[in-house]
C-alpha cells in the first residue's frame, strides 16, 4: 500500500505545484509506471511471490488500487507536462489500453478510459497524433454496460473533440447519436453530467455540426448537474455563448435556464468563482432585456450574497507563547484577498459544527448527503462567524486546530482587552464595499508572498534557468524552462476569463481578380454594407493587377493608386487606409474606420512569390499583420496556379507561403514570430484569413 499512497501523493503534488517538482525524474518514474501497468512492479511481484500472505482476490484487489492510483499520476503528468508528455503517452497509451477489453473486471475498464480521458484532457492539442487510436476506443466504451465507464467515455470524448486539431466535425452525427441514451434515466448522475460536459465541448468546437434546436431541449433538461460538478464549466461556458449570440432556442427558453441558474447559484460549491460571478452578469443583462420576468422579484436577485471565503489560523509566538487568531478572508483578484473578519481565540472561544441539510432517516441518499455538508460556527468576543463546507476532512483538521488553540488560550488566560493578541492591530480589515468613501486594503499578492516565503520551489520558479539547483537525478532531465512556460501558459488560459474582455470586431475582407483591367466606375456595390453596423475594418485584396511583363522587373506604383483612390471615394471621409502591399501583380490594402485607428498597432506587412522557379511573383502572397486591440489579425492575399488538375500544386504553394511568410517583433513578449500561417493558429488571441481569387 505505500506505493499505492506514493503515486497518490505524488499526483496530488504535481497538479498543485507544476512539472518543475519531477522534471529530474520523468524518466525513472514512467519506467515505474509502465512497470506497474505491466504487472512487472517489484510490489507486484513481492507479494506474489510469498505464499499465503495475500490470496487470489486479494491480490486482485491489490493490482486493481495500484493500477489506479498509477493511472491517476499519469494523467496528472499528463496535464502539467503538455507537449513534453507526447513521448511518454506513445509508451503509456497502449499499455493502458489493453485493460479495456471485456474480459477485464469494470474497474479496470473504467480506469483505463478514465486515464485515457484524462490524457486527452490534459495534453491539450498535443493529443492530436493519438486521435484516431483513442476516438475508437472511446466510441466503444460508450456502449459498455457498465455505467461508470460510460461516463468516463463521455468525459473522454469531450475533451478529445475539444483539444484535437483534426476536424471531427463528420463524425458528430454518429458521437451525438451514441451520447443521447447517457441522457435517459441513468442510475449514476454523473453519466448525464459528462455526457452534457462532452456536448458542450462539442458544441463550442464546432457549432454549425450541432443540431442545436434538437440537441438543446435534452441538454438543458439534464440540467443543473448533479454530482460531477467539475462539468459546469463546460456546460455554462456554452449557455453564456449561446445567450450572447441571441440563440432563437435559447431566446425562446430564458425562463427555464433562469430557473437552472437559480439552482446553481444557491450552492455555492458548484461553480468556480469566475463561472459564478459571470453567471450573475448575465442575469444582469437578462433582468435587463426581459424586464416582464421580473427577476428583481425571484430567488435570484437573492444570489451573490453567499460568497467563498478563505478561513486561516494564524499564530504569532513572538511572546514566547502562540496566540491563535481565525482570519476570514475575501478574494479581490485571481492572487489576491483582502481580510474581512479577524477572530482572535481567547478563553471564551466556542465552535458548533451542524449538517447544514435536513436529513431524512428513511432516505439513504438523504442521509449521505446530510454527511458531506456542514456548517461552522465560531463564537469570541460577542463576534460571531458562519461558513459552509463540504470538505469532511479538512474540516477535521481545522476543528483539530481550533481546539489545540483553545486550550493555550484557556491556559494562559487570553481575554480580550488583555496583553495577548496585539500584534493584530497592524492587519487591515476590510470596509463595507457597499458604504460610500470606505476603503479595501488587501494582503500580499502571490509573487511578494512568494518572494518572502522560504518554500523551496522558490529556487525553481524565480531563478534562472541556468541558476536552478538541480534534484540528484536519476534519469534525463526535462527542459525545465519550457515545460515551466507550458505549465504556466496552460494555468493562465484555465483562468482568462478573470483578466479577459471580449468585444466584437467586424472586417469586410473581399477578393477580386481583375484581369489587368483599371477601375472604370466607383466600387460602392461591392464595398458599400447596408444595415446599421459597419465594418470596423476593410481589407480587399487584388490579384493580375499588372499584367505587364515589367511587372516581374520594376514595381510600378501607379496601377495602386488609381485602384486606391476608387476605394477611398467608395468608403467615404470616415475611413483611413493604413497599408498595402504589392507583388507583382498581387496587391492588398488595408482600411479602418476612424473611431477604431487606436486599436491597430504593430502594422507589419510580407510578401513570398511562388511562381516560376519557384520564387517569382506571377504566384504567391502578399500580407498584412496587425494587432487589433490585444488579438493579432493576419490577413493573405494569394494567386495560385489555376485549373482543376493543379490541387496538389495549389495546396504545397499554400504551404510554402505559410512557412515563408514571417513577421518582425516589435514586442519583447510578442510570440508571434514564427510563420504567418503557422503562427496566426497557434494561440486563441489569433485570427489568420487567407484569400486567394
Amino acid at each position: 500500500m505505500v506505493v499505492v499512497q506514493i503515486c497518490q501523493e505524488m499526483a496530488d503534488t504535481v497538479k498543485l505545484c507544476g512539472p518543475g517538482i519531477v522534471a529530474d525524474h520523468i524518466g525513472p518514474i514512467a519506467e515505474h509506471l509502465k512497470l506497474i501497468f505491466e504487472k512487472k512492479a517489484y510490489c507486484q511481484q513481492e507479494l506474489a511471490d510469498d505464499e499465503g500472505l495475500l490470496d487470489e482476490d486479494e491480490q486482485a484487489e491489490f493490482d486493481a488500487l495500484l493500477i489506479s492510483a498509477a493511472s491517476d499520476l499519469v494523467g496528472a503528468l499528463a496535464g502539467v507536462l503538455g507537449v513534453s508528455f507526447i513521448p511518454y503517452a506513445q509508451v503509456f497509451i497502449p499499455h493502458i489500453a489493453k485493460y479495456y477489453k471485456k474480459s477485464k473486471p469494470s474497474n479496470e475498464r473504467s480506469m483505463a478510459i478514465g486515464c485515457l480521458g484524462e490524457i486527452a484532457n490534459g495534453m491539450g492539442s498535443s493529443v492530436t497524433e493519438f486521435t484516431e487510436q483513442l476516438l475508437t476506443l472511446f466510441v466503444k466504451a460508450l456502449g459498455d454496460e457498465e455505467d461508470e465507464v460510460c461516463s468516463n467515455a463521455a468525459f473522454a470524448i469531450g475533451a478529445l473533440c475539444q483539444n484535437t486539431t483534426v476536424d471531427m466535425s463528420s463524425q458528430y452525427p454518429s458521437l451525438l447519436t451514441a451520447l443521447y441514451p447517457l441522457f435517459q434515466g441513468q442510475s449514476l448522475p454523473n453519466v448525464t453530467d459528462n455526457a452534457c460536459g462532452a456536448v458542450a465541448r462539442m458544441t463550442m468546437k464546432h457549432p454549425t455540426a450541432v443540431p442545436l434546436d434538437q440537441v438543446l431541449p435534452v441538454f438543458v433538461q439534464a440540467l443543473p448537474l448533479k454530482r460531477d460538478f467539475e462539468e459546469n464549466e463546460a456546460v455554462y461556458r456554452l449557455l453564456f455563448q449561446l445567450i450572447r449570440s441571441q440563440n432563437e432556442w435559447v431566446g425562446n427558453n430564458i425562463a427555464r435556464l433562469l430557473t437552472v441558474f437559480a439552482e446553481v447559484l444557491v450552492k455555492p460549491d458548484e461553480l468556480k468563482p469566475q463561472t459564478r460571478q459571470e453567471m450573475i452578469e448575465i442575469v444582469k443583462g437578462l433582468n435587463q432585456q426581459f424586464p416582464a420576468l421580473n427577476i428583481k422579484e425571484s430567488p435570484l436577485a437573492e444570489n451573490g450574497k453567499q460568497e467563498h471565503r478563505i478561513l486561516a489560523i494564524i499564530v504569532n509566538t513572538q511572546a514566547g507563547v502562540e496566540e491563535s487568531c481565525v482570519f476570514i478572508l475575501r478574494r479581490t483578484g485571481q492572487m489576491t484577498a483582502a481580510i474581512q473578519t479577524v477572530l482572535p481565540i481567547y478563553f471564551d472561544f466556542r465552535i458548533s459544527v451542524a449538517q447544514t441539510k435536513p436529513v431524512d432517516k428513511d432516505d439513504k441518499q438523504s442521509i449521505q448527503d446530510s454527511k458531506n455538508d456542514f456548517t461552522l460556527k465560531l463564537f469570541c468576543d460577542q463576534t460571531e462567524v458562519s461558513v459552509q463546507t463540504d470538505d469532511l476532512e479538512t474540516l477535521q483538521g481545522l476543528l483539530r486546530e481550533l481546539r489545540g488553540s483553545h486550550l493555550i488560550a484557556q491556559d494562559d488566560n487570553f481575554y480580550a482587552g488583555g496583553s495577548s493578541h496585539r500584534w493584530v492591530q497592524y492587519y487591515t480589515i476590510e470596509e463595507d464595499p457597499k458604504v460610500p468613501g470606505t476603503t479595501q486594503e488587501s494582503v500580499m499578492t502571490m509573487d511578494e508572498f512568494i518572494v518572502s516565503t522560504s518554500n523551496p520551489l522558490t529556487m525553481y520558479f524565480l531563478q534562472p534557468e541556468d541558476s536552478q539547483p538541480r534534484l540528484p537525478s536519476a534519469g534525463p532531465r526535462l527542459e525545465l524552462g519550457k515545460v515551466k512556460e507550458s505549465w504556466i501558459e496552460k494555468e493562465m488560459r484555465s483562468r482568462e476569463s478573470s483578466f479577459t474582455e471580449y468585444s466584437h470586431m467586424h472586417a469586410f475582407v473581399g477578393t477580386w481578380n481583375v484581369n489587368g483591367r483599371n477601375p472604370t466606375t466607383k466600387l460602392d456595390s461591392w464595398l458599400k454594407v447596408e444595415g446599421d453596423v459597419q465594418p470596423d475594418i476593410y481589407v480587399i485584396c487584388f490579384q493580375e493587377l499588372d499584367l505587364s511583363a515589367e511587372a516581374y522587373i520594376v514595381l510600378d506604383a501607379a496601377k495602386e493608386e488609381e485602384w486606391t483612390q476608387v476605394i477611398s471615394e467608395s468608403l467615404g471621409a470616415g475611413y483611413h487606409k493604413i497599408i498595402s502591399k504589392q507583388l507583382v501583380g498581387l496587391l492588398i490594402i488595408m482600411y479602418v474606420a476612424e473611431d477604431h485607428a487606436n486599436y491597430v498597432k504593430e502594422v507589419t506587412v510580407d510578401s513570398a512569390g511562388v511562381g516560376m522557379l519557384g520564387m517569382l511573383g506571377n504566384k504567391g502572397g502578399v500580407s498584412i499583420r496587425i494587432r487589433y486591440k490585444d488579438s493579432y489579425l493576419c490577413f493573405v492575399d494569394s494567386h495560385l496556379a489555376h485549373d482543376i488538375n493543379q490541387v496538389e500544386r495549389r495546396n504545397q504553394d499554400y504551404q510554402e507561403i505559410c512557412r515563408r511568410l514571417t513577421f518582425p517583433s516589435m514586442n519583447p513578449y510578442d510570440i508571434t514570430k514564427s510563420p504567418a500561417g503557422n503562427a496566426a493558429l497557434a494561440v486563441a488571441n489569433k485570427v489568420s484569413i487567407f484569400e486567394s481569387e
